[in-house]
């Protein structure tokens, strides 16, 4: 599955920005970890939504910072990587980011390209489209 495969590259990549290939293990699987919604047939459920993230996120980072500081940049990095997994859902299908306050949000992006004697004309196109949300199994 390429989505997998490009979560998992993304977190590496992140988690290497901070720390060593072996510290940066468990926090590589973080950016696999929305996807577990799967495993219930649910894929982009609650889990890929960035309001619930962050409700639950803050508490546990401030929490953190107060009383195990010296793993605050670790808990941030994994925060961080969880949230790329969520915002690079949006490019492949509709994803509810801010679910339950708004529906399931879809950016699609296109490069339209035409070559005639004239020269080359690209025109890019984004367009953001909703979609009612469905999580039924």
């Amino acid at each position: 599955m390429p989505d997998l495969l490009a979560h998992y590259a993304s977190s590496v990549l992140l988690a290497k920005t901070r720390l060593g290939l072996k510290e940066s293990l468990t926090l590589r699987l973080v950016g696999l970890l929305p996807d577990v919604d799967a495993l219930l047939r649910l894929h982009r459920w609650v889990t890929h939504s960035l309001t619930l993230t962050l409700a639950v996120a803050l508490p546990l980072l401030a929490l953190t910072y107060k009383y195990k500081r010296r793993h605050f940049e670790t808990a941030t990095l994994g925060t961080t990587i969880y949230i790329l997994h969520i915002v690079l859902d949006l490019f492949t299908g509709p994803t509810p980011i801010l679910y339950p306050l708004t529906d399931p949000i879809w950016i699609k992006i296109q490069a339209d390209g035409l070559y005639s004697d004239g020269g080359i004309t690209i025109t890019p196109r984004i367009t953001v489209k909703t979609a009612k949300p469905d999580f039924t199994p």
